[in-house]
C-alpha cells in the first residue's frame, strides 16, 4: 500500500521537475494534455495520479515513469523557496 508521504515526495519530485524544466502548471498542462484540474488535485490534494498521467508527466518531463517514483537520492524542497 502506498502512504500519504509517497503522495506528498511524488508532488514534491513533479515539482522539482516542473523547476527543472522552467515551466508553471498552466504550462505543464498544456504541454501534457491534462487538465490544470487534475495537475492541482496531484500538486495540492495529494491525489494519486492514473498511469496515463504519470506517462503524460513523464514526458513532458522527458524521463522514466519510474524517475517520478525513485526518492533516494531525492532532497524534498518547498518549491516556494524557487520562485524568484
Amino acid at each position: 500500500m502506498v502512504s500519504k508521504n509517497s503522495f506528498s515526495s511524488l508532488s514534491s519530485k513533479i515539482r522539482f521537475f516542473m523547476v527543472l524544466r522552467g515551466i508553471n502548471q498552466r504550462e505543464l498542462s498544456e504541454l501534457s494534455g491534462l487538465s490544470s484540474t487534475t495537475l492541482t488535485s496531484i500538486l495540492k490534494h495529494g491525489s494519486y495520479p492514473s498511469l496515463r498521467t504519470l506517462v503524460s508527466l513523464s514526458r513532458v518531463f522527458d524521463c522514466e515513469v519510474s524517475d517520478l517514483f525513485l526518492f533516494d537520492d531525492f532532497v524534498d524542497f518547498d518549491s516556494k523557496a524557487c520562485k524568484k
